[in-house]
């Protein structure tokens, strides 16, 4: 049977590289630590970052893994961040933040919420 080396990409994907700081986004809301990252990646310098928050605990909640992680792969694919991995440990990401050049501006719009309208009900008759 043959001997097959272990898959270099799984290293990648597995553990990433140390970073140079750590965002802590601890016990933050959603808003606060999504407002957090956006002043991270439009004003930082390019480097590595890891991007820690509370793990998941038994009572259900859903923790910032999802929404933190679905706003840095909008960032990565606007070419903002060059590199986004989950944490093996599952309470953060490690990012990487483009060179200055490079990166285009962070347009932050505000979502407005739908406005509710009136049922409209048939008059009996």
């Amino acid at each position: 049977m043959p001997l097959f080396d272990i898959n270099p990409l799984l290293k990648l994907a597995v553990q990433p590289p140390p970073a140079d700081r750590i965002l802590d986004l601890g016990r933050l809301g959603k808003r606060t630590a999504l407002q957090q990252l956006s002043r991270l990646v439009s004003r930082a310098e390019p480097g590595a970052y890891h991007v820690v928050f509370q793990p998941a605990a038994a009572d259900g909640r859903e923790t910032l893994f999802l929404p933190v992680g679905r706003w840095l792969l909008q960032q990565r694919q606007a070419g903002r961040l060059t590199r986004c991995l989950p944490l093996p440990q599952g309470n953060g990401f490690y990012i990487e933040v483009a060179d200055g050049p490079q990166r285009p501006p962070l347009t932050v719009t505000a979502r407005r919420k739908p406005r509710r309208r009136a049922s409209v009900v048939p008059p009996k008759g």
